[in-house]
């Protein structure tokens, strides 16, 4: 997916704020990671048709899904269906590392997407730490009464 200039350049659809937005320009899947490899929690999104006038409201004609995924596990999947003006896709529940927007048959090559609103994770430390500093602890324990 490429950032453009939706308002000001030989591209003007129209974003849903600012100027910019992201248009699938190499058909098949659009796929959204968090740069660190952390998981993060999908807010919501508005799309669109590519090639339409600013909210043109015409039939819908592209069909596809938007999938969380975490570990190669799909999470969650919601059903998009896109016209001439911006549709909103609402926040689904559970942490993701990977946000997949897929095309359908017919749905085509090119649409548009705009403020999408996601929220980075943070780092959950690893349970073996626990597990091991646990056994440093209980080591030292024993040693001490070992000692006694």
């Amino acid at each position: 997916m490429n950032w453009i200039d939706l308002e000001g350049s030989r591209w003007n659809y129209g974003a849903k704020s600012g100027d910019f937005g992201l248009l699938n320009n190499y058909a098949g899947v659009g796929i959204i990671t968090e740069q660190s490899g952390l998981d993060f929690t999908f807010d919501g999104l508005w799309a669109k048709k590519w090639a339409t006038g600013i909210e043109s409201n015409s039939t819908d004609s592209l069909f596809g899904v938007l999938e969380g995924y975490n570990d190669g596990l799909l999470v969650w999947i919601t059903a998009t269906s896109l016209n001439g003006s911006y549709e909103y896709y609402s926040a689904q529940s559970g942490s993701i590392d990977e946000l997949k927007l897929k095309l359908k048959l017919g749905f085509g090559n090119f649409f548009l997407v705009d403020d999408i609103s996601l929220n980075a994770g943070t780092s959950v430390p690893e349970p073996t730490l626990f597990v091991l500093l646990g056994m440093a602890l209980l080591g030292l324990s024993f040693s001490r009464r070992k000692n006694a």
